[in-house]
């Protein structure tokens, strides 16, 4: 399998806008029963499939299998969007981005996953105990490691059948550490490393992957590929979400996952503090891209509110960058002419391997869109009521 973060599509942008995906995917939160318990067949009681037409945007996204069949374990991800409210997007459009390098856009269908149960996912993520030895969390750790767990499914249209699995596991980025110093009892909150999120995530990967294994001998997919994604989640006081950390895939009956390749990916707030301290000559050259572009703006539209900015890095390179403005106007000639001089900067000062998503807002209402992909031509909408 080719590296991921070399394919062309991961390197395209998650946050687009004016398209409404019927996606919705969910966010699971349980466990499957061990394997002795799994040797029945599967009764997913399915409807006819048919697909929905495809949307042709800047942007591949596969088409859905209809009737639209929902997942047991749908909302799930609700109790924690206030927690890690940045990051129920980008896991979602993240492992839709992830998958193409397995299951082509172009000859296969998605569908919300429908092999894990919400009671098997209340299971799975309990931490490991004698009351509860299916739960994957270590049981020498006193929190939760894994958070999520997120489960698609994708159909060879051709086939007209189930061709394999995704699944995400959502990893939590920082953990209590409480010592005994000179008496007294101290707490402090201490983060995992990539690599010690890796570890765990990896050892994780391999139980699931053996449970459904299990769980689909019996069944006519007992031979479908199982993609994995390791994803770090990113709390509520950054705004910025978290990161893919990892994939790796149990092809055909294997009950592991191998093929494990790193994903460097980090995300970065314009301005601010830790892009400036990012040990990269690249990046450091972006922020003073940043810079005279909001100095520009400044300088010709003095009646707006603020700029804000933050940046996608695969391999310490800049792909994307979203960049969001507030004004104090509303009017739509304004908002035209703002939009424009916008987009037309933005383009002369950030190269065409760089994705630029540029919205334009008021009051929290949005007033414009300029998106500027790096294949084919900018495009710019302004908002009508």
């Amino acid at each position: 399998m080719d590296s991921v973060w070399n394919k062309p599509w991961y390197k395209k942008s998650w946050l687009k806008t004016g398209v409404t995906c019927s996606l919705l995917i969910l966010m699971l939160t349980g466990c499957l029963p061990d394997r002795t318990d799994t040797t029945d067949e599967l009764d997913l009681d399915l409807p006819p499939i048919d697909h929905a037409p495809t949307v042709y945007v800047q942007e591949d996204y596969y088409s859905a299998l209809l009737p639209f069949v929902t997942s047991q374990a749908r909302g799930t991800l609700d109790t924690y969007l206030g927690r890690y409210r940045l990051d129920a997007e980008r896991l979602e459009l993240g492992l839709l981005e992830l998958a193409q390098d397995v299951f082509p856009t172009e000859s296969h269908l998605y569908r919300e996953g429908q092999f894990i149960t919400k009671e098997e996912i209340q299971s799975w993520l309990r931490i490991q105990s004698d009351d509860y030895p299916l739960g994957l969390n270590p049981e020498d750790k006193d929190e939760r490691v894994l958070l999520h767990i997120l489960e698609h499914n994708y159909w060879d249209t051709r086939a007209n059948a189930l061709q394999g699995i995704v699944i995400g596991l959502s990893l939590a980025p920082r953990y209590t550490s409480v010592e005994e110093v000179g008496g007294n009892t101290e707490t402090r909150q201490l983060y995992y490393s990539d690599d010690e999120l890796r570890n765990y995530g990896q050892a994780m990967a391999n139980k699931i992957a053996e449970r459904l294994r299990g769980k689909l001998r019996n069944t006519e997919y007992s031979d479908i590929p199982i993609v994995f994604a390791l994803y770090r989640l990113e709390e509520q006081d950054n705004l910025v979400p978290g990161n893919f950390l990892s994939t790796g895939i149990s092809r055909q009956a294997q009950y592991e996952v191998s093929e494990w390749r790193t994903i460097n990916e980090i995300y970065f707030l314009f301005p601010s503090g830790p892009l400036n301290r990012f040990e990269n000559e690249r990046s450091l050259t972006n922020a003073t891209q940043f810079d005279e572009f909001r100095n520009q703006v400044q300088e010709y539209f003095p009646n707006y509110i603020g700029i804000v900015g933050f940046g996608r890095y695969l391999d310490e390179n800049l792909v994307e960058l979203t960049i969001t403005a507030n004004t104090e106007f509303a009017a739509k000639t304004e908002v035209i002419q703002l939009t424009q001089f916008l987009g037309g900067q933005a383009m002369e000062l950030f190269p065409e391997n760089v994705h630029l998503n540029i919205y334009v807002q008021s009051i929290n209402e949005p007033q414009s869109i300029f998106i500027r992909p790096t294949e084919g031509e900018p495009i710019m909408h302004i908002y009508r009521k």
